[in-house]
């Protein structure tokens, strides 16, 4: 949803916009709050939700125990964007902005390593 978005306003959007022509655009740009891209925009509350679920998925213990609180923490999001997209409550995007980033931005660093180890651990398993 989340690309089909953005190739909606990088592409329709924007030449439509560089063309000078406006007629039949109206529900696309983001800058109308009632826009088809406000909709699509729900992905993240999906992104969030997947999060959330996937961190049930680590043990409580070591680089997993960060993973999870990072996992869980984005799932907090989810609700906030919601009720943001559905009744427009401005602060609840913003407040919804720093569970995000954990899990968007602070998850996938330790999954990489925690991938790697487990990658290290297979080869080294394998080779004895």
């Amino acid at each position: 949803m989340a690309s089909i978005n953005y190739n909606i306003q990088l592409v329709s959007v924007r030449r439509t916009l560089l063309n000078g022509e406006s007629d039949g655009i109206a529900m696309f740009p983001l800058a109308n709050p009632d826009s088809i891209g406000r909709a699509l925009g729900n992905s993240y509350v999906y992104m969030s939700l997947a999060r959330f679920f996937a961190a049930f998925v680590f043990t409580a213990t070591g680089l997993e125990h960060w993973i999870k609180w990072l996992l869980l923490a984005a799932g907090l999001a989810a609700p906030m964007q919601l009720v943001w997209s559905l009744f427009d409550v401005s602060y609840l995007l913003e407040a919804s902005l720093l569970p995000w980033i954990a899990g968007a931005v602070g998850a996938p660093p330790p999954l990489a390593a925690l991938f790697r180890r487990a990658r290290r651990t297979r080869a080294a398993t394998l080779t004895s």
